[in-house]
């Protein structure tokens, strides 16, 4: 099957491209069953139909012979028409204005229909791509952009021009392709998706005697398709993929670049009856989450025309292949070896694919559920005895609540709550209860609006998104979990509007909320009281005393800032611009200048501690304007991502130990490939930190790294092997997370891990180099 467009059928009429499809469309077809198009069989057209006796009458007169007898023959044919829509309007009024502009405009006939939506002003029924897309950009044009395509099919009447030899009458050569010995003409038409199929069947019927001609045909299926929640694991996607084909349902799983993560797709149908058989199986095995979206496909079929021969006439010509537009019946087939069967994807992620409600699926949008959404825990022991710490231990627990009493309003709450616990010297235990996306949400056609405590990660690459900027870091681990696991809610109003392949997204947090922070005696606290050193930054034995015997306090007051970002998927190219007014999550830590200017006329740190009025550290969250964007594209097997951010103010320390503000430039180049049999993941990315016109700084003005993760389920997809890592290009810093989990006890998963670090002086991985652990952890997900 050749699939060239994928797209929504209504509110997005991006083409789906072909380095898009390739990804989100090609991977999803090949596994993932559907219906046969034999539910809506329609028979093809021949040369001899017309749509008028008139013009059946004047083929009939051309034919007509001594030697045959040719008649007219009316009968009915089943054709799909495409119906053109503007709306849908609440009054009757509106759409009369509508009405009336367009027939000033020239477009004609513009007819009101009343259907349940409102009122809709019908522009136009068409039964060939073409003409439809012709009056599509029309409209567009003149500034119409809430188009519907509505597809109908219709019985129309069709007049066949039959020819029969006479009895007696020797046909002549010309004639042989339209009549046969027995004086009856016996002609056949077969519908193949491949084209080999297709021409080793005019073999054999040239073999058998007949005149076959093959011609390529392209037209448009509309299906709908079944798509499960996005996951931000990839190998959560695939045992969710794998549970549904343990019950007999082919999946596939479909990255999601909007959303960040990865569906799961459950098939694509054209028949209702066995899109809601799919729907109701998939809720009985226990998966409530599921959107039912509608898309058109264009599909290519290899038509062949046959026609018997006479026995006694021997040639049989070449068969021909020719290029023709779509048929008015579209959607046809016949033939043995012609069974199609339909597959599922999504070409753009379907960016309102969140959002879309599909009357068909009323429990979908309605109803309350409560559920506990994680549980984890995890025991760390630490290899390293040269320091005091010997274990780190987490649990987790996560639950929430959502009732959506009609399909546009939606309510949610949730929370969380941690606990830590660190054994040796120093040890501490802690507990903390936290609120997680807690919301009131309206959904609109082609947009959501949200209010309240939410989760927002923008940016496309994984791990470090440069135009993150906006979201709450949680650092309270530091970095030992993945992207998702290390961001908190933040309460704020985001509206986002999807149109035609875009969307765009803003967001406004009202009152900021720092990165959050483990307790200030963990070992992933950013600043090492025992060895007086701030992450990021060299070791000092000047500033080393006032870190072991200061004080650090928090300014954490004020707005959290505001941002917006439009993006597109589809075209071939995925893309997003952003810009944003926002405070740094992360804290940079400034001396206080009384205790500054003291340390550096004296020397003393007991002086400097002294003379500090106030906290001797302020954690800082200064401003920055952020101007950036990210884009995507699909190229030889593989997806290429690359992310650019530009800041106007990024924090830095003098030699002086002034804490000062330098532009800054953050970039990220990476590659996503499924190599071998799909059933395995990798992902690499260069990056780079650079700070722009500096004077004389103790912080690194240039940082480059290499870093991904390397991922793989195996026997049959109950175990799962993963790699994190992290290597510096410039200085020497090392992060490596090995992991092996069996995911067998689904929706559990216990895995055995490892966190290594090591580095140079001023790295992370130099920070951290006596706090390599090996873990062992429990974790479920439902």
């Amino acid at each position: 099957m050749n699939w060239t467009k994928f797209r929504r059928t209504r509110g997005c009429s991006s083409a789906g491209a072909a380095l898009v499809a390739r990804t989100c469309v090609a991977w999803a077809l090949l596994a993932v069953a559907a219906v046969p198009l034999a539910h809506a069989r329609e028979s093809f057209r021949s040369a001899n139909d017309f749509d008028t006796r008139a013009a059946a009458e004047a083929r009939a007169r051309q034919l007509r012979g001594p030697s045959r007898s040719v008649e007219v023959v009316k009968g009915t044919q089943q054709v799909s028409v495409r119906r053109l829509e503007l709306g849908y309007y609440g009054e009757f009024e509106l759409a009369r204005i509508v009405q009336h502009a367009l027939q000033t405009q020239g477009i004609t006939p513009a007819v009101i229909r009343r259907t349940t939506s409102g009122y809709a002003v019908s522009v136009g029924r068409f039964d060939r791509d073409g003409a439809l897309k012709r009056q599509s950009d029309r409209l567009h044009a003149l500034g119409y952009r809430n188009l519907h395509t509505i597809t109908t099919v219709e019985t129309r009447d069709v007049y066949r021009v039959v020819v029969t030899a006479l009895p007696g009458a020797a046909p002549r050569a010309s004639e042989t392709s339209r009549t046969s010995a027995q004086g009856a003409q016996k002609s056949e038409r077969f519908v193949y998706i491949s084209r080999a199929q297709a021409e080793r069947k005019v073999a054999q019927l040239q073999q058998q005697g007949y005149v076959a001609t093959m011609r390529k045909e392209s037209s448009v299926l509309h299906v709908k398709t079944l798509m499960l929640r996005v996951y931000p694991q990839w190998s959560d996607a695939k045992r969710t993929a794998a549970r549904l084909q343990k019950n007999g349902i082919p999946t596939r799983v479909v990255n999601d670049p909007i959303e960040r993560g990865y569906a799961v797709n459950a098939g694509a149908f054209r028949d209702q009856r066995n899109l809601h058989a799919r729907y109701q199986k998939i809720r009985k095995i226990g998966y409530k989450s599921i959107s039912i979206i509608p898309v058109e496909v264009s599909v290519t079929r290899y038509v062949i025309d046959a026609t018997a021969l006479p026995t006694q006439q021997a040639a049989t010509p070449p068969a021909t292949v020719a290029e023709t537009p779509a048929p008015a019946t579209a959607n046809t087939e016949s033939g043995d070896e012609s069974q199609v069967m339909v597959f599922g994807g999504t070409a753009e992620a379907l960016p309102s694919y969140q959002s879309a409600l599909d009357s068909s699926a009323p429990d979908q949008a309605m109803g309350f559920r409560a559920k506990v959404d994680q549980l984890w825990v995890e025991a760390g022991q630490l290899t390293d005895r040269s320091q005091g710490v010997d274990g780190s231990y987490y649990v987790n627990g996560a639950a929430s609540a959502r009732w959506r009493p009609s399909q546009h309003w939606e309510y949610r709450i949730a929370a969380r709550v941690d606990g830590y616990l660190q054994t040796g010297t120093p040890d501490y235990s802690d507990g903390k209860l936290d609120y997680g996306d807690t919301y009131v949400r309206y959904r609109g056609t082609n947009m959501r609006l949200t209010a309240g405590a939410q989760t927002v990660i923008w940016g496309r690459v994984d791990g470090i998104p440069p135009t993150d900027r906006l979201s709450v870091q949680d650092i309270s681990r530091f970095s030992l979990d993945d992207l998702q696991d290390r961001r908190r809610a933040v309460p704020a109003l985001r509206l986002e509007s999807f149109r035609q392949g875009y969307k765009f997204d803003a967001l406004w947090v009202p009152d900021f909320r720092p990165a959050e922070l483990a307790n200030r005696d963990s070992i992933w606290y950013p600043v090492d009281r025992q060895r007086g050193q701030f992450v990021g930054l060299p070791y000092s034995p000047l500033v080393a005393p006032m870190i072991k015997g200061g004080t650090i306090g928090e300014d954490d007051g004020g707005q959290g800032g505001y941002g917006v970002r439009m993006s597109r998927t589809g075209s071939g190219l995925d893309y997003a611009l952003t810009v944003q007014r926002a405070r740094q999550s992360l804290p940079y830590y400034e001396m206080n200048d009384a205790a500054r200017r003291t340390l550096l006329a004296t020397g003393s740190a007991t002086a400097a501690l002294a003379a500090a009025t106030g906290d001797t550290f302020v954690a800082r969250h200064p401003w920055t304007t952020v101007v950036g964007g990210d884009l995507g594209f699909e190229s030889g097997g593989a997806t290429w991502r690359m992310e650019l951010a530009y800041l106007s103010a990024a924090p830095a320390t003098t030699t002086d130990l002034r804490l000062i503000s330098v532009k800054g430039l953050d970039w990220v180049a990476g590659v996503e490939f499924y190599p071998g049999d799909a059933n395995a993941r990798v992902n690499l990315q260069l990056a780079g930190h650079h700070l722009l016109n500096t004077p004389n700084i103790i912080d690194r003005k240039n940082i480059y790294s290499f870093n991904g993760s390397l991922e793989n389920v195996f026997a049959y997809n109950r175990w799962r092997a993963k790699l994190r890592f992290s290597v510096g290009l410039d200085k020497r810093d090392i992060y490596l997370n090995p992991e092996i989990a069996y995911l067998g006890w689904e929706p559990h998963e216990v895995y055995l891990g490892m966190h290594y670090f090591d580095g140079a002086d001023g790295t992370i991985g130099g920070f951290h180099k006596d706090h390599s652990m090996i873990v062992v952890g429990w974790r479920a997900h439902f």
